[in-house]
């Protein structure tokens, strides 16, 4: 009962205890080095949390940096942090990833030049930094016309295009999850109520 009260809780607060996971370093660079092995992450514990280098023929040709932060109120700091830790890496992009949120940035938005990104979506939007990067390394580009390249991306992020495909992507993550602990609190009371019946059927044999 104490379980499912606790899942409940998460329910509401859109958060459940696989979203719930990713807002932490260790969880959050398990599931990158799973959907991209290939890639080389290193977790720093400060100074940006994980360091993902994107690897192309063997050598890092893009550097993402990201903060957890597992909050109930959302806090500037946390993205001036993340945004400290992206000079100090010279990386190429800062991910905050939080459940909190600012009023009106909804599960996507951009703050002092850092991504603030709800866990149900951080994934999708690495898969897309991640191939912009290796598109920029194909095309062989100098560092001026790099950086002009990664600033345009960074343009295309903040507009309503791709933030109303992230939210959207977000939004449906945390109601399949919750379609998910409905049913396993379901499940959960036919247990219950089997294991209840085959106690009386015991009882009655013995």
């Amino acid at each position: 009962q104490d379980r499912i009260k606790n899942l409940e809780t998460q329910l509401k607060n859109q958060t459940t205890p696989q979203l719930e996971g990713l807002l932490y370093e260790d969880k959050l660079i398990e599931v990158l080095q799973k959907d991209f092995p290939h890639d080389k992450f290193i977790h720093t514990g400060k100074g940006g949390d994980i360091l993902h280098q994107i690897m192309l023929d063997n050598k890092t040709i893009g550097l993402i940096i990201y903060e957890c932060k597992r909050v109930s109120h959302w806090q500037s700091a946390h993205a001036e942090q993340a945004a400290n830790a992206k000079l100090q890496r010279k990386a190429d992009y800062a991910i905050l990833v939080t459940s909190s949120t600012k009023k009106g940035g909804g599960g996507f938005f951009v703050e002092k030049g850092v991504i603030v990104v709800h866990p149900g979506g951080v994934i999708a939007l690495v898969n897309v930094l991640r191939d912009q990067l290796l598109k920029i390394a194909q095309f062989k580009l100098n560092q001026a016309q790099r950086e002009e390249a990664i600033e345009k991306t960074s343009e295309y992020l903040r507009g309503p295009e791709f933030k109303n495909s992230l939210d959207i992507v977000i939004r449906k993550t945390i109601e399949m999850y919750d379609d998910l602990m409905k049913e396993y609190q379901d499940h959960h009371k036919n247990w219950i109520k089997r294991y209840d019946c085959l106690k009386i059927v015991y009882s009655n044999s013995t």
